[in-house]
């Protein structure tokens, strides 16, 4: 994360802590990231924008959410596209791949 610091090394050098938002353009949720020497290991959270209300929420840790959605979108292929709530795990690559390339 310290490498994203724009300018001279010099500038990171002298913090105690760096905090840092990260997303990809017309995203709806971002990454906050967080390291610095009171903090024990970096901080990695998911967060989402509120346009109405101009707040950041949180989600939780990156690595839940992640997890999450990759589980509520099997559980959406088999309830939505899969007969019987039951295909191999060959199928449920294949049309999560096909999602992803849309």
């Amino acid at each position: 994360m310290i490498d994203d610091i724009l300018g001279a090394t010099s500038k990171s050098g002298v913090v105690d802590t760096a905090i840092g938002i990260y997303n990809n353009r017309g995203a709806a949720g971002a990454v906050l990231k967080a390291t610095g020497r009171d903090i024990d290991e970096t901080i990695n959270l998911a967060i989402t924008f509120d346009e109405e209300t101009l707040q950041w929420s949180c989600q939780g840790t990156v690595d839940k959410v992640i997890v999450g959605s990759v589980q509520n979108a099997i559980i959406d292929a088999l309830d939505k596209h899969f007969d019987n709530n039951q295909a191999t795990t060959a199928q449920i690559a294949d049309y999560l791949e096909k999602i992803a390339r849309r």
